[in-house]
């Protein structure tokens, strides 16, 4: 036993070189070889100027087939992803948009090709983002009629077709105790999904004496 274990001992420091060397020798060859594989790329959109953008599209990612060396599609997925940039070239309303390889971009380091794009022409809704003061309307239960909303309009940025629909902003829904007036309040806004407000809240007094 002893002198088996003095013979791999020996010969130890020699297989070990001869193991990584057999591992880098696979591992160069499996990065060599030719490889499909299916990502998903971000698709950003490009707009006429700051104030339009993009109010409605039914797809934020697109499935990019593509076909390369082992060494760059394991680059392609840990460091540097393709994206797909796209134009719009109108500033209201929908457009039809149609994705093809020279809206795809990918690191300058790559070498691979496209072999699909699984996307089919799609309509997106741009539009021009506008600035508006709204006034506020507390909900409140139960009716009090001596109320002061502070401040009454506030700043909300929105689209401009969103606006067309939304005349005032409501505060959440809160319940007064009648009994406990006159009372103040702070009230977070009910905002609708494609409208930012700044503030978010407003404060409102309730009875007979409405001021702080």
């Amino acid at each position: 036993m002893n002198r088996i274990g003095k013979a791999i001992q020996a010969n130890f420091p020699l297989k070990l070189s001869a193991g990584i060397l057999a591992l880098l020798i696979w591992l160069y060859v499996v990065l060599q070889n030719e490889y499909q594989i299916n990502l998903k790329v971000p698709l950003l959109f490009e707009t006429k100027n700051d104030s339009v953008f993009v109010a409605e599209t039914p797809l934020k990612e697109v499935i990019l087939t593509v076909k390369g060396k082992g060494v760059d599609i394991l680059r392609l997925r840990f460091w540097g992803r393709p994206t797909i940039n796209y134009r719009l070239e109108t500033d209201r309303g929908w457009t039809r948009v149609n994705i093809g390889e020279k809206n795809v971009f990918f690191p300058r380091w790559s070498d691979v090709s496209i072999i699909s794009i699984g996307c089919k022409p799609f309509l997106v809704r741009v539009d021009k983002l506008v600035e508006k003061y709204l006034p506020v309307l507390p909900v409140i239960e139960p009716t009090i009629k001596d109320i002061k909303v502070l401040p009454e309009s506030i700043r909300c940025r929105g689209g401009m077709e969103t606006f067309k629909k939304i005349k005032h902003i409501y505060t959440k829904a809160v319940a007064v105790d009648t009994t406990q007036l006159p009372a103040r309040k702070k009230i977070s806004l009910d905002l609708p999904p494609d409208i930012i407000c700044d503030p978010t809240f407003v404060v409102v007094y309730f009875g007979t004496n409405t001021e702080d």
